[in-house]
């Protein structure tokens, strides 16, 4: 059997170890790592050292390629320009995706192609698929279009398993397939710190106001992050404010007046090796609220501030599309904290969100 898998964030290496030392171990896998993300090359290099894939590819970013040469491509399932080095055999079993993503779709439709039964599954990512369980839009325009030209369109193709930390959560009849948390008993905790060179001594991290950057620019929502923190600044005097980058966030996102945390791990690995005291953690919809608690069973309390935006959409002019992914957050977060015994506090306004900063 021989298994593919796409990465293009540390969460989706995290996530796809995890699933290969639990259900594929005696696989032949092969990972495909995109350079998109901070640290992205030396991540790849320890994860070939650790040889427990068949192949490790490192995946070029393709921003830059032209419209007719991603038409070229698409048509004729060409994806080798993107590869750091030639691929061998591109014959796979089960192809795992974690969502829309333009590589992907060229390395599943020549897989595809190669294998007429290749088998389709969805990796967790973090909070999409609780929040929209379409994973895929098959029915835009473009798509469509695309699954007519080329019969191995992974538009045309079902998920048969969808492998996520919580099905009961997810709002869809499907065949799920749970994945283990991160414990001290999962095998992957191990392999997991030493990717990430993960440190064995406690950090701390005191007095703060810590803010969860996310690159909305990407999906399109009009949220002004910089003017959230200056709420903060207003109304936080007696704690200093550090502002936690994505992990796909480059160069300078907001004013020096801020402190930037200096790490290149993920918010949920970042935890694990730092001790939070006296800390107000604030997202507008980070995943990051959900995974530490959904991969590792981390209880870290985080103020989520999608309804706040919504008690003032008009005042921010906020379009439609982000009003509509605000509203689905909320109702996620309302659907977790049954779960979690409420983690995420969650304001319905500015005078609610005061309350929480005076109180903790």
């Amino acid at each position: 059997m021989r298994v593919a898998f796409t990465a293009w964030t540390p969460l989706h290496i995290i996530n796809i170890l995890n699933v290969q030392q639990n259900f594929y171990q005696d696989a032949l896998c092969d990972l495909f790592v995109y350079n998109e993300f901070q640290n992205a090359e030396v991540i790849y290099q320890r994860i070939k050292e650790e040889n427990i894939f068949e192949h490790v590819y490192l995946v070029q970013n393709g921003n830059n390629t032209s419209k007719f040469r991603k038409i070229y491509e698409v048509l004729l399932n060409n994806f080798t320009n993107y590869l750091s080095e030639p691929i061998t055999n591109i014959h796979y079993d089960i192809f795992f995706i974690q969502g829309d993503n333009y590589f992907s779709k060229l390395l599943f439709a020549q897989a595809k192609h190669q294998n007429s039964n290749l088998e389709l599954n969805y990796l967790e990512d973090g909070m999409g698929i609780y929040i929209n369980p379409q994973v895929l839009d098959k029915d835009s325009r473009g798509h469509r279009y695309y699954s007519k030209l080329n019969r191995s369109s992974i538009y045309l193709n079902e998920f048969k398993h969808y492998f996520v930390y919580e099905p009961e959560l997810v709002e869809l009849e499907a065949s799920f397939k749970r994945l283990p948390k991160l414990t001290l008993n999962n095998p992957v905790t191990v392999l997991i710190s030493r990717i990430f060179d993960l440190s064995d001594n406690d950090r701390q991290l005191k007095d703060s106001v810590v803010f969860i950057e996310q690159p909305f620019e990407h999906e399109l929502l009009n949220i002004d992050q910089e003017l959230i923190l200056k709420f903060f600044e207003k109304y936080q005097k007696s704690r200093s404010i550090k502002v936690k980058l994505h992990p796909r966030t480059f160069g300078e996102r907001f004013n020096k007046q801020y402190e930037i945390l200096e790490t290149n791990l993920p918010w949920e690995l970042y935890l694990i090796e730092t001790d939070v005291i006296n800390c107000l953690i604030v997202t507008v919809i980070s995943t990051v609220a959900f995974t530490p608690f959904l991969i590792f069973g981390n209880d870290q309390k985080t103020v989520f501030l999608s309804d706040v935006l919504l008690s003032q959409r008009k005042e921010l002019q906020l379009n439609h599309k982000t009003c509509k992914t605000l509203e689905k957050s909320s109702n996620l977060v309302r659907r977790f904290n049954r779960l979690s015994n409420g983690i995420i506090s969650l304001p319905a306004n500015i005078e609610e969100l005061g309350k929480i900063i005076s109180r903790t």
